[in-house]
């Protein structure tokens, strides 16, 4: 199999969700727990599902976040089983709202398709980028670990609303921030990454092990 078409098929687990990459490669060393926090993060959460409300977005980014993704172990794997792993810790009735709360974080996070992510390889290079959310007028952070890449964009909306009897408008402004999480490809150093920005185009640009 050519490299062009295993990185094809890399992208495309992404994109559906699954992303389990590096369970052959990074198996959980035994005494590694990756949901160690996970009892006292459901505590905080059933208060929440107690009250008829989501569980926020930001709640989950708490559970998954940098030191989840930086622990031996294959994140992405453990997130896709993540609802099924969490219900036991919930009320019965708790259940669907977590499970729904948990499916819109996901969807915020992890489905790829807004940023058209593309990979590419040279001899010595591996290149992955995507399309800014927003566009050249919004602002990106990119931010990379043994595991994931992390793109934080923020963007200025704008929104007018006109007044039909007195013929005036209102107009308002707002900053949007969109967070996306993808796994690094495989075979690259990570400590290599760097970042090129042409227009709307991000890259993420890696040496090869």
């Amino acid at each position: 199999m050519s490299n062009g078409m295993l990185f094809a098929m890399l992208l495309t687990m992404a994109l559906g969700g699954v992303a389990n990459l590096y369970a052959k490669d990074t198996p959980n060393p035994a005494g590694t727990d990756p949901w160690a926090r996970e009892q006292e993060w459901a505590a905080q959460a059933r208060k929440t599902l107690d009250l008829g409300l989501p569980i926020p977005t930001d709640q989950f980014d708490k559970l998954f976040n940098d030191e989840f993704f930086n622990r031996k172990f294959d994140p992405f794997a453990e997130i896709n089983d993540a609802e099924k792993r969490l219900a036991p810790l919930f009320k019965e009735e708790q259940r669907a709202l977590m499970g729904q709360s948990f499916r819109d974080w996901f969807e915020s996070r992890m489905q790829l398709f807004s940023l058209n992510p593309q990979i590419a390889s040279t001899k010595d290079k591996v290149i992955d980028s995507f399309t800014v959310p927003g566009g050249q007028g919004s602002a990106c952070r990119v931010d990379v670990n043994k595991s994931r890449i992390r793109i934080s964009c923020e963007q200025q909306v704008s929104n007018e609303k006109k007044d039909v009897k007195s013929g005036t408008y209102e107009k308002s402004a707002a900053m949007q921030r969109i967070d996306k999480v993808m796994p690094i490809p495989p075979g690259v150093n990570p400590n290599s990454a760097k970042t090129e920005r042409d227009g709307d185009v991000m890259k993420v640009i890696f040496d090869k092990k």
